[in-house]
């Protein structure tokens, strides 16, 4: 009769672990690449505006480019781990002045102002703006002038992976396992 309850126990066990709703990971990358007319290759990010006479080039005291970076999650999302923005920003070396600034505005009200070098810059972001499947951005020129070549937004995000699977509660495992081993007794006391 031990064995019979040792075995109704494990089963209950393997049960509830068998059942419980599991989480993958994925990674979702929107690049947008810039030239002196817009954004190159086909996409569905789009440039909102830009002051200047390149899309691409911000010179000297105030230009600026605003642009959207569109997305589909696939599949949707359960939670948004991180966030990044990486804006690859080329120096053209023409400077008027020793110092060159550029500022750089998100959605989520994310700011971020500094010297501008050739290199990537990375922008950590509030994850709470993402869930719409659209990011808006703003770069502009402070002083100095500069060219941006890409703008790469990068989501971590995980989703439930048996959504339909309820997960059950350790309380009502309990009370089943109670019932079980209630019925083993009642069939030991029968059989005697």
């Amino acid at each position: 009769m031990k064995k019979i309850i040792v075995l109704l126990c494990s089963l209950v066990f393997l049960a509830a672990f068998s059942t419980s709703a599991t989480a993958a990971s994925f990674l979702l990358e929107d690049v947008i690449a810039f030239d002196n007319t817009g954004i190159t290759g086909i996409t569905d990010d789009t440039i909102d505006v830009y002051r200047g006479t390149q899309a691409n080039y911000l010179e000297w005291g105030g230009d600026f480019i605003k642009f959207t970076h569109n997305f589909n999650f696939s599949p949707e999302p359960s939670t948004i781990d991180f966030a990044t923005l990486t804006l690859d920003i080329r120096d053209d070396f023409d400077c008027r002045s020793r110092f060159e600034f550029g500022l750089v505005f998100t959605e989520d009200g994310t700011m971020a102002i500094g010297e501008v070098d050739t290199e990537s810059y990375d922008i950590y972001l509030s994850t709470r703006e993402l869930l719409d499947g659209s990011y808006r951005v703003v770069v502009a020129s402070i002083c100095g002038d500069f060219y941006l070549d890409k703008s790469t937004l990068s989501i971590g995000y995980s989703t439930d992976t048996n959504d339909n699977a309820p997960v059950p509660e350790p309380a009502t495992m309990i009370l089943f396992g109670c019932g079980l081993l209630g019925l083993a007794g009642a069939r030991r006391k029968a059989q005697k």
